[in-house]
């Protein structure tokens, strides 16, 4: 097990007195005074360190105080006092400095995704971290009680500030490496917050091979299991991100690395979770998940660049179980005719089915498509209107003789063929839309069909 500091929960009730956690590794007692901090309860412990709720004595403010004390070589000497075991005195001693070296570093940053360090102090022969205790959820906490996913929205919004949170640490040649839900904390305001960096667990690692305290299973890369310090980057820290997505967005632990080594049997998440997050958002959360280092993103800013590019879903989300069916008959005919043409599981034809489809091909049931008889209409109105102001043109003479018996000049005609150009065009144009309007012979025959 790893280090657990749940600031977002508060104890339920005080830790007894004399409790014992693997032998002599005992909590201190509620009521216990630390410098200027009284021990309210206990938050977390694991292979490294405890975590207490506390509250300075004059503030009345809450904190976290994290006690150094590794499992493996360390025991309570009475109420207070922390004693290297005879064997691991010297590995004791050298953490002990990394671990206050570690924080010291840690409290040049203020920055609203990382746990502020707000004191440390060495008492009782160990170390102590005073952070801000930070009232809300573990991020495995806010999953297990969401009742669907979260969205793209909702993980962008946890991604962004963690991700300007690494780029500032990496950028001082910090890794926080222990990055999982249990050390993401989800603010009552929704904002979220890193805490419990893991940097001189893995210092002792490195003298002490004591890798079932250090590494946490389904989050920790290859790298992390190895006992090389230079194997790790920020690509360590990418990795165990990237496998806390996976978590997320799947609702599925990764495979530990160990196992993949052997056989890597992961799904990947750009096929658990297609259609819900964008593709790219997909393909960067398995490109952080690869098992050799050079081949995952060597940077925050590389990565976040994949994983916040922004893109629109590409594939449709999931249809619903619980959907409502369609009926078919409220469906047009064209569709109704490849519905049941696709499940049909006879060569027989049908004749039902056959009629439908010369239904549907004719070109007055196709939207866009030229009606013939609307072309004719209108090409013999076209002529009639052409040969009727012609016609009427030509025999201007005739109303001219009726209302002059001697105007026979072209001077005088002129006067006439207007309007009787118009009139033939009037004529011409309604005898055109009686020849159009009159079914042709093929059509008669198949009406009489």
């Amino acid at each position: 097990m790893t280090d657990r500091s749940l600031h977002g929960s508060e104890p339920q009730g005080p830790e007894p007195v004399g409790a014992s956690v693997s032998g002599h590794r005992v909590p201190l007692a509620v009521g216990t005074r630390l410098d200027h901090y009284v021990i309210r309860g206990l938050l977390g412990q694991g292979g490294f360190a405890i975590t207490y709720l506390a509250e300075h004595e004059v503030l009345g403010k809450k904190y976290a105080i994290k006690e150094y004390f590794p499992a493996a070589f360390a025991y309570r000497d009475g109420p207070l006092t922390v004693q290297a075991s005879q064997s691991g005195a010297e590995t004791y001693n050298w953490g002990l400095d990394r671990f206050t070296t570690e924080a010291r570093a840690l409290a040049r940053f203020k920055h609203p995704a990382i746990v502020d360090v707000a004191s440390i102090f060495e008492a009782h022969g160990t170390a102590y971290i005073v952070l801000a205790f930070e009232k809300g959820r573990s991020l495995s906490e806010w999953l297990r009680q969401s009742p669907r996913p979260p969205s793209q929205a909702e993980i962008d919004a946890i991604v962004r500030p963690l991700l300007s949170a690494l780029d500032e640490v990496h950028k001082h040649n910090i890794l926080h490496r222990d990055i999982a839900p249990d050390n993401i904390i989800i603010r009552d305001d929704g904002t979220p917050v890193l805490i419990d960096f893991g940097a001189a667990r893995e210092a002792v690692q490195g003298r002490t091979r004591a890798m079932s305290a250090i590494v946490k299973h389904g989050y920790s890369p290859p790298e992390q299991y190895s006992s090389r310090p230079e194997l790790q980057g920020p690509w360590t820290d990418i990795y165990a991100l990237a496998a806390t997505l996976y978590r997320a967005v799947t609702g599925r632990m990764a495979s530990e690395a160990p196992d993949r080594m052997l056989r890597d049997d992961l799904a990947p998440v750009t096929e658990l979770a297609r259609g819900h997050y964008r593709p790219g958002f997909l393909e960067a959360v398995d490109m952080g998940l690869r098992l050799q280092t050079g081949e995952r993103p060597q940077s925050v800013a590389e990565w976040r660049r994949l994983l916040l590019r922004d893109e629109p879903l590409k594939a449709p989300m999931p249809a619903r179980r619980d959907a409502p069916q369609v009926d078919p008959s409220h469906l047009p005919t064209s569709t109704r005719i490849r519905s049941s043409v696709g499940t049909s599981r006879s060569l027989r034809p049908d004749i039902s089915v056959i009629e439908d489809v010369e239904a549907a091909s004719r070109p007055q049931d196709v939207p866009g498509a030229r009606d013939p008889r609307g072309v004719r209409l209108i090409g013999k109105v076209l002529a009639g209107l052409g040969v009727g102001g012609f016609a009427g043109a030509l025999f201007s003479i005739l109303p001219a003789s009726v209302f002059s018996s001697s105007c026979f000049s072209d001077t005088c005609l002129l006067r006439y063929v207007p309007v009787s150009a118009l009139i033939g065009a009037v004529v011409g144009v309604v005898v055109g839309y009686k020849l159009g309007t009159r079914p042709s012979a093929n059509e008669a025959d198949g009406g009489a069909a």
